[in-house]
């Protein structure tokens, strides 16, 4: 930047570059200390930058982080508490009625929650407290190392993008559509070696720090200039499974799923909300609408310690672990249909007319493509191999090695083309993999067409569809086990689904309106993510690099907030 603003000036002279604001002085930067020189310049003398005040982790100075409460008291100052509803104006009296109308909807569905007895006795006001989610996962940093984003956002957003928006005057949308620098809030970014191996503790204080953020939200809020005080509650931490796992301290995840048909020692189970996988609930009783871990919901501790984030945020009395919530993107996208689709393939590969397992798969992928050039689709991948499922051997269960959760989307819309045109009535499995697939392509646009809270029929819909699709993958199973074929593999994360699918059940037989599991979807802040991490790659490695990183993300953040006139910059 400094090299070409010098070259322009060369070009124009010092007098008619002058005239474009900062032009002049930037190339004037020494190019030995050019992000320190052009940040004075940017920052310091034109202010372009977000002005969200920047604290540090505790004692550790090398590690700055941007705390809930001061983002909320730029959202005060600039007038933009109306993102955190979902709305594209200020629009006070719209706020305040959106808020009370989400809190009347969660009340039905979790009435013992702890944010409705500090409302009883005037701790907080509903109308005046905006519903929060905290996420956390790690993009791909220098050299490939991981780098760890953790950011807050809130429940409420602008909808989808090919969704038609809510008109509704209390609309309460899911958090997806808009730039993630306008929807999701970073608070800090580590490198891997920053809370690794002998800097453990520095994990653990980023914990305490969000957890006593979330309490002063909670507890005493920002105040407006005009004497209004408003609040935050963090209703739930979100992420892939392994960092549910880390923040948690739990005894149980995915790590815990029995590897061995014998095994010493009892299983100690697989998810932290019941004891699915212990004995004798197993996670895997899928063709039920009540499986044998419902009655397990929270009666057994999972936290190996006492964690700070259940002590401090707000929740259910004895539910501390619902804190931590399952996320569809994670659980579908990169997981389930990931199994269902390799299985699929494979099977779908034998149906190829070609003599070899390579000339079949072949001929699938040039199917394949013509139908996403045919749909105007974005194929992602230009072949659709063997190892693409990870099946070089029939011996192994083939589920798709990709981590790109758009693929997965795409391939599943192939998948159902594929079925309509042929019923497959010679193979049962895939027959049945066609009723699988139809079922839970019609739950997700239900899901992906609807806002944050699900009508009581609806939810009955979706966790029927969700409730076949279950049962045609464990027959599938089943099946193909009697058959000696190693296919629809059982992993965890088919146990995340099953609970998706309970909880909206329940919510019908309560008659109460269920939450959409997509207001708790990470789609979008796997976005937010990769752009922390993509700047850690363009600072100096040295020790600044953290307060570097912050310093980018808050100038690109203020330059996304000009773009969509969030912010009004003064002429």
């Amino acid at each position: 930047m400094v090299e070409t603003a010098r070259d322009i000036v060369s070009d124009l002279g010092p007098e008619v570059a002058g005239r474009s604001g900062g032009l002049v002085q930037v190339a004037k930067c020494s190019l030995s200390n050019s992000e320190r020189d052009c940040r004075r310049v940017l920052v310091g003398k034109h202010a372009l930058s977000l002005p969200v005040k920047t604290s540090q982790l505790k004692d550790f100075d090398h590690i700055p982080i941007l705390r809930i409460r001061d983002w909320f008291d730029f959202f005060l100052t600039h007038s933009c508490l109306h993102l955190l509803c979902g709305l594209q104006q200020p629009h006070p009296k719209r706020e305040a009625d959106i808020l009370t109308c989400f809190w009347e909807n969660f009340r039905a569905l979790r009435p013992r929650h702890e944010i409705f007895q500090r409302a009883s006795e005037g701790r907080l006001v509903l109308s005046q407290t905006f519903p929060l989610l905290v996420h956390g996962d790690e993009g791909r940093g220098r050299k490939h190392a991981a780098h760890f984003v953790m950011s807050f956002h809130p429940v409420l957003g602008m909808g989808f993008k090919k969704k038609e928006k809510s008109t509704s005057w209390a609309k309460m949308e899911c958090n997806f559509s808009g730039h993630t620098y306008t929807n999701r809030f970073l608070i800090a970014t580590m490198r891997k070696r920053d809370y690794s191996d002998q800097n453990v503790e520095t994990w653990n204080a980023l914990m305490e720090e969000v957890a006593a953020e979330a309490a002063f939200m909670a507890d005493d809020g920002v105040v407006a200039s005009n004497g209004l005080r408003f609040w935050g509650v963090v209703l739930g931490i979100v992420g892939d499974w392994p960092f549910l796992h880390k923040s948690g301290g739990f005894c149980r995840s995915f790590n815990n799923i029995q590897k061995r048909k014998i095994q010493k020692n009892l299983p100690v189970g697989i998810c932290h909300l019941c004891q699915g996988g212990q004995r004798p609930y197993p996670f895997e009783q899928l063709e039920t609408r009540r499986p044998l871990w419902r009655s397990t919901m929270f009666a057994e501790d999972p936290f190996v310690l006492p964690n700070p984030l259940a002590m401090s945020l707000l929740h259910e009395p004895g539910k501390e672990a619902s804190l931590w919530c399952f996320d569809w993107f994670h659980t579908m996208h990169l997981g389930v249909l990931r199994n269902f689709i390799g299985s699929v393939l494979a099977l779908l590969s034998d149906e190829e007319p070609q003599s070899n397992v390579d000339l079949r798969f072949a001929a699938l992928s040039a199917r394949y493509r013509r139908w996403c050039h045919s749909n105007s689709r974005r194929a992602h991948i230009t072949k659709l191999t063997k190892e693409s499922i990870g099946w070089e051997k029939t011996t192994t269960f083939p589920s798709a090695i990709w981590h790109k959760g758009a693929l997965s989307t795409v391939v599943m819309d192939f998948l159902e083309a594929r079925f309509a045109e042929d019923t497959f009535a010679h193979q049962p499995l895939l027959q049945m993999a066609s009723e699988a697939c139809n079922a839970i392509q019609r739950c997700a646009r239900i899901l992906y067409r609807s806002e944050v809270w699900l009508s009581p029929s609806v939810c009955k819909l979706v966790s029927e569809l969700g409730f076949q699709f279950l049962r045609r993958y464990s027959q599938m199973a089943s099946l193909a086990n009697s058959q000696n074929r190693c296919l629809f593999v059982f992993q965890p994360k088919i146990h995340c689904l099953h609970h998706f699918m309970v909880e909206l059940m329940e919510a019908h037989q309560a008659n109460v309106k269920g939450l959409n599991p997509m207001a708790l979807s990470c789609q979008q802040s796997e976005d937010f993510i990769g752009r922390p991490a993509r700047l850690s790659r363009r600072v100096t490695a040295q020790r600044p690099v953290l307060h570097r990183i912050m310093d980018r993300y808050l100038q690109a953040t203020y330059h996304m907030f000009l773009q969509n006139r969030i912010l009004i910059r003064p002429t």
